[in-house]
């Protein structure tokens, strides 16, 4: 029987999958890492951590496992991450990571300058998160780091080049640098020129399936791997939970409840430009059209800690009797806000607050926020379809939360029984890199059971009133901000 690992480079913690042929998760492992925010708008990982989370994932996910039969290792990260390194490979101090705003003023003067250009070449505007203003930033903040950098890598394409020796990257991650041309597959000569960066600043560039490598000799001593063990090049954590939870053909819309929050579609061809959405490449068809929100389920983590609740599914079960009688409102906008409003400095805010409100009214107001944050993105992209939109992330687990969203949507919902959609969709791309066989067909054949969820039919209308009071919410902080 031959296997397939999956990884996953996430924000929160690394997670792990080994799967056989047929799509059966045979284990599964998971190591957590911290977050750093040492200054306003900062968000930073330490590539040491990730290594470390690494090994440790691989020895926790091959423990009464066979290593022999793994025939592919492939990954899915987060994206816009900078990981730099010098002249020897060592990493240059911490990565800035997707969610860091420190590039806020960097990003709107490139939008203001060079929006068409943009658009043009990578088919999406700035944002403070994106690879290329977080560069253009910490270049002229540090001189010193920017005379030791030889190399920027992307998250997930660090791991790669420890288990391999190599530098490369993929079409689907690099179209988040905001560098990457989507239709010629290319870095785009007129913004490497534009920011002054030189040509091998980046590594080379593959296909999703593309083999980069085989694991290194000391790596497979190590776990037991044989010497053709191959590492598959892999994609962006969206696209990869995309392909994992099967939305691989035009017309179908996925919903992503993670740390973040995203609405994603495959299109065959580049969609007409939107300011409030992205445009990245994906393996077939040729595009994946989608909108981010900065904080989605990590609001309610967010406000379990501050509240020390420590078991999230029961506080969420109790929510319950709150469907259709909570007053109280929340604008989800923690850590600024990407999709539709591109605001860095957003923040969040709880309104309609009373004496008799308590902290578990304040929770579904939580919840509810992200329903409405979702439901905004989706007319932003004017995203529909007529078929169930299929739900993944950590907030599909919760059946409050998948019904309340439904009901917000007015929209039935599908939640596949795979619940790790990305490092299941990196453990695709490996197997399509191994046997030759389209990713999207590797996709349908292995996601065939879903549960339903649909509207509560008596609460549309009653949230789709308070939808359009969560609304007036932005334009009312935006002021009181300025």
């Amino acid at each position: 029987m031959n296997t397939y690992i999956g990884i996953d480079l996430g924000t929160s913690a690394l997670k792990l999958l080994l799967i056989d042929e047929g799509g059966r998760v045979l284990a599964r492992a998971r190591e957590s890492y911290e977050v750093y925010s040492d200054e306003p708008f900062a968000s930073e990982q330490d590539p040491a951590d990730w290594e470390e989370a690494l090994w440790n994932g691989l020895e926790g996910l091959l423990d009464h496992q066979d290593p022999s039969s793994v025939k592919a290792v492939s990954f899915s990260g987060q994206m816009h991450g900078v990981v730099s390194l010098d002249e020897q490979y060592r990493p240059l101090g911490k990565a800035w990571l997707w969610n860091d705003g420190r590039a806020k003023d960097v990003s709107a003067k490139i939008n203001e300058r060079d929006h068409d250009l943009l658009v043009k070449e990578t088919g999406n505007i700035s944002y403070p998160g994106f690879s290329l203003p977080k560069i253009i930033h910490r270049r002229k903040i540090d001189p010193e780091w920017w005379g030791q950098v030889r190399h920027i890598l992307l998250p997930k394409d660090y791991l790669s080049f420890l288990l391999t020796h190599r530098l490369g990257s993929e079409y689907s991650d690099a179209s988040g640098t905001l560098v990457f041309n989507p239709r010629t597959k290319t870095y785009s000569r007129p913004l490497m020129k534009l920011f002054k960066l030189d040509a091998d600043l980046f590594p080379p560039l593959y296909p999703s399936t593309y083999c980069l490598g085989y694991v290194k000799e000391d790596v497979a001593a190590r776990f037991g791997f044989n010497d053709d063990v191959k590492v598959i090049m892999g994609a962006a954590d969206n696209v990869a939970a995309a392909i994992g939870i099967g939305v691989v053909k035009e017309k179908v819309i996925g919903i992503s409840l993670g740390t973040s929050g995203t609405v994603f579609s495959p299109v065959g061809r580049m969609p007409t430009h939107n300011d409030s959405m992205h445009v990245f490449a994906f393996p077939s068809p040729s595009y994946l059209h989608l909108g981010c929100m900065l904080s989605s389920a990590s609001c309610l983590a967010w406000w379990a800690e501050l509240t020390k609740e420590k078991d999230i599914a029961a506080l969420l079960d109790s929510l319950e009797p709150l469907l259709g009688h909570n007053g109280v409102y929340f604008l989800p906008y923690l850590n600024g806000e990407r999709c539709p409003h591109n605001d860095p400095e957003a923040s969040g805010m709880f309104m309609g607050l009373r004496m008799q409100n308590d902290a578990k009214d304040m929770a579904f107001a939580v919840i509810e926020g992200v329903c409405f944050g979702i439901r905004e993105m989706i007319e932003a992209g004017k995203l529909t379809s007529s078929l169930p939109f299929i739900l993944t992330g950590g907030g599909a687990k919760s059946p409050l939360w998948a019904k309340l969203l439904a009901t917000v949507l007015d929209h039935d919902l599908a939640i596949p029984d795979i619940d790790e959609g990305p490092s299941y969709g990196a453990a695709v791309l490996a197997i399509s890199g191994v046997s030759g066989e389209a990713v999207a067909s590797i996709a349908k054949r292995l996601n065939k059971e879903r549960v339903l969820v649909k509207p509560i039919d008596s609460l549309v209308s009653y949230y789709r009133k308070r939808y359009q009071r969560y609304l007036k919410l932005y334009p009312l902080a935006k002021q009181f901000e300025s």
